[in-house]
């Protein structure tokens, strides 16, 4: 299994925000599908592009394929809310999201974490973890 490591306005692993299509297909290979500007590589990893076909957000959803870490936590195997705690330590995330429970979004390194689901109760297993983390550009979040 692969472990990728987030750099906050900066890469995931080897795809680097501002990357060519060209030069993310040559670190990961020819995409399983494209939506739109939207290209999904290693059955989970998304790279949006922008109307110059630069690589704009770079989103990973947990995988069999890969490992997704941040400050040396996996992102997908931590409990939310300790990445939560993890993250908040290095900027308090927006507490004005509307999807706020299923999304955290931290603007000022552009990071997102997402969950489809939240625990109603701590026995409640569905939502403890997230699902997919995200990174983007400066503003992306904007």
């Amino acid at each position: 299994m692969k472990t990728f490591e987030i750099k906050c306005l900066s890469s995931v692993g080897p795809v680097q925000l501002g990357m060519t299509m060209g030069e993310v297909i040559n670190v990961l290979g020819e995409p399983e599908f494209i939506n739109g500007k939207r290209y999904c590589f290693l059955f989970g990893l998304m790279v949006d592009f922008d109307s110059n076909d630069l690589a704009q957000f770079i989103e990973a959803a947990s995988s069999d394929l890969y490992t997704i870490v941040f400050e040396g936590n996996d992102v997908h195997r931590t409990q939310a809310s300790k990445m939560i705690e993890l993250v908040s330590l290095k900027d308090d995330y927006d507490r004005e999201d509307p999807e706020l429970g299923y999304s955290y979004i931290f603007k000022s390194f552009q990071l997102s974490l997402w969950r489809s689901v939240i625990p109603e109760n701590e026995s409640d297993l569905e939502g403890r973890y997230f699902e997919s983390v995200g990174i983007g550009y400066e503003g992306y979040f904007e």
